[in-house]
This record gives C-alpha cells, sequence and structure tokens, in this order.
C-alpha cells in the first residue's frame, strides 16, 4: 500500500491543523458567548470551563506541531524525516500527551452529559467510568513509553498495544455514551406526544449528537486503522482528530442552542392515554437533563410548564 513519508505527512497534518484551530476558535469564541448569556449554574460552568481547558490544549498541541516543524524544516535542513521519526523526542511525547488529555476531557464531559440526562443515576456511568480510567492508564503509558523509545519509531511492539488500546477505549466510550443518552432521549419524549414544535426541536437535537458523534468515531476508526496497519498517513489522523474534538464540542452546544432559539420555546404535550397525565405544558429548550416531568428532580414554573433541561 502506497503510503506518505513521515515528514510530508507530518506536515500535511500541520496545514490541516492550522485551518482546522481557525474553525474551532470561532465556534469557541460564539459558543461561550451563548453560554455566557444563559444564567450562572453549575452546568453553565462546566460547560463553559470544559470549552475553554479543550480550546486551550487544542492551541498547545497546534503550537508544539508548529515548534516541531520549525526544528525539522530549519533548523534541521534535509533532516526532517530523521526528526519526526524520532519518538523519544520530549515535544512528541508532550505533543501526544496533550492529545490525549484533551481526549480525556471531552471525554469526561461525555460521561457527566450521561450522568445528568439520566437524572444523576450513579449506576449508568459507572462503565463509561471504567472505560474512561482504562483510556486514562493506556494513554499515559504510551507518553511514558516514547520517552524510554530511544531510537524506535511510532509503531515498535512496546508502544503499539498501548496505543491500540487507547483509541479502542475513547471510540468505545462515545459510543457507549451516545446510545445511552439518545435512548434516554428517545424514551422520554415517548411519553409524551407533542402537539406542536417539540417534537421537531427533539428530534434535530438527536441528530446533532448523533451526527457530532458519527464524525468524531469515525475519524477514531479510520485513525485507528491507519495505526495498526503502520501507515505514516496517520499522522494526519492524529493532528485532524486533535482539533475535531474542539470543534465537535462547540458544534454540539452552538447548533442546539440556535434550534432552541429558532423553535417555538414551549409546546403543548399531551400525556399518553395509558399514563394517567393530564395535559400539561412542556418547556422544549434544551437536552441535557431530561425528565420530562415524569422524574422527582423535575422542575416546575410558576405557571406548571415541566421543563426537559439542557445537553
Amino acid at each position: 500500500m502506497h503510503d506518505l513519508t513521515i515528514d510530508r505527512a507530518s506536515l500535511i497534518a500541520l496545514i490541516i491543523e492550522t485551518l482546522n484551530i481557525g474553525i474551532s476558535t470561532t465556534l469557541s469564541a460564539a459558543t461561550a458567548q451563548l453560554i455566557l448569556k444563559k444564567s450562572a449554574s453549575n452546568l453553565t460552568r462546566h460547560l463553559l470551563v470544559t470549552l475553554g481547558l479543550i480550546w486551550v490544549l487544542c492551541i498547545a498541541h497546534w503550537i508544539i506541531d508548529i515548534v516541531r516543524a520549525s526544528q525539522a524544516f530549519i533548523d534541521t535542513p534535509g533532516k526532517a524525516i530523521e526528526y519526526y521519526s524520532l519518538v523519544s523526542n520530549s515535544l512528541e511525547a508532550a505533543k501526544d500527551g496533550v492529545y490525549i488529555t484533551v481526549t480525556l476531557v471531552a471525554d469526561h464531559f461525555m460521561i457527566y452529559r450521561l450522568y445528568v440526562v439520566w437524572n444523576r443515576n450513579w449506576v449508568i456511568v459507572i462503565v463509561p467510568m471504567l472505560v474512561w480510567i482504562g483510556a486514562a492508564i493506556s494513554g499515559y503509558t504510551v507518553t511514558h513509553l516514547l520517552l524510554l523509545a530511544g531510537d524506535g519509531n511510532l509503531f515498535i511492539s512496546s508502544l503499539a498495544p498501548w496505543a491500540l488500546t487507547f483509541f479502542a477505549m475513547s471510540l468505545s466510550l462515545n459510543v457507549i455514551c451516545t446510545f445511552l443518552i439518545a435512548g434516554r432521549i428517545i424514551w422520554t419524549n415517548s411519553r409524551v406526544r407533542t402537539v406542536r414544535s417539540g417534537q421537531n426541536y427533539v428530534h434535530t437535537a438527536l441528530m446533532i449528537l448523533i451526527e457530532s458523534a458519527a464524525l468524531y468515531s469515525l475519524s477514531l476508526t479510520v485513525l485507528l486503522v491507519l495505526y495498526d496497519l503502520g501507515l505514516n498517513s496517520q499522522y494526519i489522523l492524529l493532528d485532524w482528530t486533535t482539533s475535531l474534538i474542539g470543534i465537535a464540542f462547540s458544534l454540539i452546544i452552538y447548533r442546539l442552542a440556535m434550534s432552541t432559539a429558532n423553535s417555538t420555546p414551549s409546546v403543548s404535550v399531551r400525556s399518553r392515554p395509558d399514563a394517567g397525565y393530564p395535559l400539561t405544558r412542556v418547556n422544549v429548550t434544551h437536552i441535557v437533563e431530561v425528565d420530562g416531568g415524569y422524574d422527582q428532580e423535575s422542575s416546575t414554573d410558576k405557571g406548571g410548564s415541566r421543563k426537559l433541561s439542557s445537553v
């Protein structure tokens, strides 16, 4: 199979990452502005801190790549292949450490979102948390082994199992959490029949969550396959995936907020005939904490409206 040389792959990766950083920065700024307009709450603060941390880590990863490109192509002209092939370089370990950290931060928020959607039920997040811990252990083990690799490359036998484990666990975590969040929303929404636009908004929110998860999962799957095949093309996907995390995170929040703004905020719903509940009003403004008026933690406004809280 034809493959790129490592220096060419790294340069292409830097160009793509630079474009993505511009997109990510714009989206992050717009999303932060939307978050700050909301009333202060633990969820709002959690969103803002996570958004800021992901953006800072993505910028740090990008800066490291710029420094490495400068050292490879300017400081050591004609030796870029040798430079990039030496994975025991401290900047290589730092770069991969940042990638692992930004992945874990995003995955942690995915688990937190799952926890909130399921009415803060700890049982539902036990398995995702165990997978997250496993991903952290395997990921940072890779960073440690990089420093001990000597003249070896990124595909040496001591690194490969740990790297593949990290990719597989992160992918599994995203798939599990996405299905559980979507399943909870569908289950809750099925317990009421929407008269006006609420049903459309719930459908839109589901599509946003699934599309964003699918984009990241597809990128991670291709990265896993390329790494397993030992192709230098994986460097492009590695840097693409790092910046994609920031884009996907901001995009979910921003698109949901825009969908809310363009939809009728309060919709009439009638409980299903066999549920024994009267006609009520549901405020479909966000989809993070979904209770649909059936759980003990449901919030009721002065007009008796039951709410679906935000993702």
